[in-house]
């Protein structure tokens, strides 16, 4: 192979190695923005909070569902019991899902902080229903 082909041959394996880590660089930085912007949506705690809070929301999923014995009104007081020892405060609600029966939690957010918080008790319900 004629010396003039070798060289442009490595010239053009160089310039693919610095496209592709070029590209590999814009992948990871618009990967930090995406992620920037999704923090600005979510809830701020604690890390140990926020470990607690996954804990409590995984042991209760995992359980077994029975209809009769564990269903989903056992799962929402149990839930409601772990989330206030971490020190979330949270309610059993109970309404309709897909026209029927079900309990599940509510939580108390400050949407100006994105924070839990724990009202006082003479807090009020508001219920908007397409009624």
């Amino acid at each position: 192979m004629k010396k003039e082909y070798k060289i442009c041959i490595f010239v053009f394996l160089i310039m693919s190695l610095a496209v592709f880590s070029y590209i590999r660089f814009l992948e990871n930085k618009f990967e930090e923005i995406e992620l920037v912007c999704k923090t600005k949506a979510t809830l701020y705690v604690s890390s140990e909070t926020y470990i607690d809070f996954d804990k409590a929301l995984k042991e209760i999923a995992f359980q077994e569902y029975d209809r009769e014995t564990h269903n989903c009104v056992n799962f929402s007081k149990e839930l409601k019991e772990k989330l206030e020892d971490i020190g979330i405060k949270s309610e059993v609600i109970y309404g309709k899902q897909d026209g029927k029966n079900h309990a599940w939690i509510g939580v108390f957010i400050e949407p100006q902080r994105a924070e839990f918080i724990s009202p006082d008790e003479d807090y009020v319900w508001g219920v908007i229903t397409s009624d």
